[in-house]
């Protein structure tokens, strides 16, 4: 029995005087990509023995004070009991992304005292309140938030989108396999999907895929001219890349997908001046270790961490809801930094802020799962899209690229990638620690529960949807189900 678990168990017989109770506590970190489909597992786990049965809580906030929800949120704990364990149980999740989560895991800190940064900020578990209540707190980096309700802890679990062999990180050895499929869609932002709605010869040109060879001169450039897709030689308004940082499955998969390689350094652009909610004023290179942003607060999550590549234009966001902001806003008239504070000072001085291009009109395009390309994009009518989705190697998810984008991947998109025609996809894996009392019960439990439609909803597909499968992340695609 892991230490807290013991501690909470002397702690329980001391207040009921002796009496046998037992306490087993699991923490799961991992993908932010297959966050809200966990969460609902877990959830719904936890809901079997009735909904008064259970306490959770969740942080309702992001990092800027935005509000979240229950199945978006940071952080999320529950205490009651869990199918096949004896007891009360107690999960605490924390989603970091795909490759810093199984570092988490498999590159824990010594014990439960000596921690390190490879170990996330979980909930308190003081904060539950009682069974049938659902409470809510502001995430520990929101300014709103209080600090003192999260702590560092050992991981036992984490959700992947990619597989261990995919990265770097080897450490402890890790149990476990694929619980479902999680689909992922090219998306340009929101001015390139304004001029598309226009009808005009430019929108007409504007392409509506992305090949893979084209995606590696971007992540090789950071950025090419409009005419790299359209062949019109005068169409020379930039198009930049942006993403994740290094420790995101999603940039993984999609390095992987592409053939530019896991490991290998991009460049790729992040917003600079964040602070408008309606159009980015400026973008830029994320210097080694981040860098700062325009209005100088330091932004180290922004650096690389997992391949040893901490270079210039190889960071990028840690969360996809950035991405997502960063693509819903114009960018009309938009300067380009090649590098800001290059001593990171926390000073920038008129020397270290070089502009790489003047403001102008300015397209980026990304990549994303298919939850949050349909969160980017918006739903409604036509003239309502916030982002456009874009096809992938002659292939487009045209319900996603749909007005109304279904919350579920539905038959048209569905037999896409289930059969093999749509190779932007990968396994969602789930790791745990054999070691950890309970660990083996509960991937069992939410396997079983993910291989659902309505529990995966947006995140992607069920395993037993696939009628093709592949023996690594971004391999070649095999007839015969998983």
């Amino acid at each position: 029995m892991k230490i807290k678990s013991l501690l909470s168990l002397l702690a329980a017989l001391a207040l009921s005087g002796g009496a046998q109770a037992q306490t087993t506590f699991i923490e799961i970190t991992g993908a932010t990509a297959f966050r809200s489909a966990a969460v609902t597992a877990i959830n719904a786990a936890f809901a079997a023995a009735g909904a008064s049965s259970f306490a959770a809580a969740f942080s309702n906030t992001s990092s800027s004070g935005s509000n979240t929800s229950f199945t978006n949120g940071s952080t999320q704990m529950w205490r009651g009991t869990f199918p096949g364990i004896t007891g009360t149980t107690v999960i605490r999740t924390s989603w970091n992304g795909s490759v810093e989560g199984i570092r988490a895991v498999a590159v824990p800190g010594i014990d439960p005292v000596t921690l390190t940064d490879n170990d996330p900020l979980y909930l308190k578990e003081s904060l539950l309140g009682a069974n049938g209540t659902q409470l809510p707190f502001r995430l520990h980096s929101d300014p709103a938030g209080d600090p003192n309700n999260y702590e560092r802890a050992v991981s036992d679990m984490s959700f992947s989108d990619v597989a261990q062999s995919a990265t770097p990180v080897s450490g402890l050895s890790l149990t476990g396999g694929p619980v479902g499929v999680v689909v992922f869609s090219m998306i340009a932002n929101r001015t390139w999907a304004d001029d598309k709605k226009v009808g005009d010869a430019l929108s007409l040109r504007l392409p509506t895929n992305i090949s893979a060879q084209q995606f590696r001169t971007m992540a090789t450039n950071g950025f090419v001219p409009l005419s790299f897709f359209t062949n019109v030689p005068t169409d020379t308004t930039r198009v930049f890349l942006t993403g994740r940082n290094d420790g995101s499955g999603t940039r993984t998969s999609y390095l992987s997908e592409t053939g530019v390689g896991a490991s290998k350094p991009i460049r790729q652009y992040v917003g600079y001046d964040r602070s408008s909610t309606t159009n980015l004023p400026s973008i830029y290179i994320p210097p080694a270790n981040g860098g700062f942003d325009a209005q100088n607060v330091p932004q180290p999550d922004y650096r690389s961490t997992v391949w040893g590549n901490n270079n210039d234009g190889n960071g990028g966001h840690v969360s996809s809801g950035d991405v997502r902001a960063d693509h819903s806003k114009t960018t009309n008239s938009t300067t380009v930094f090649e590098f800001v504070d290059l001593d990171e000072s926390g000073t920038i001085t008129d020397d270290e802020e070089q502009v790489q291009f003047a403001a102008s009109k300015i397209y980026m395009i990304s990549y994303m799962t298919y939850n949050d390309a349909r969160s980017a994009k918006g739903t409604g009518l036509s003239a309502a899209r916030t982002a456009e989705i874009l096809g992938y190697d002659g292939v487009i998810l045209s319900e996603l690229a749909g007005d109304n984008p279904p919350s579920i991947v539905t038959l048209s998109d569905r037999m896409k990638v289930a059969n093999g025609a749509y190779s932007a996809w990968n396994f969602q894996q789930l790791y745990y620690l054999s070691t950890v009392p309970g660990a083996g019960t509960v991937f069992t439990e939410l396997g079983t529960r993910l291989n659902n439609d309505t529990i995966i909803g947006s995140a992607g597909l069920p395993i037993g949807a696939m009628n093709v499968h592949r023996t690594t992340d971004g391999g070649v695609i095999l007839p015969g189900a998983p």
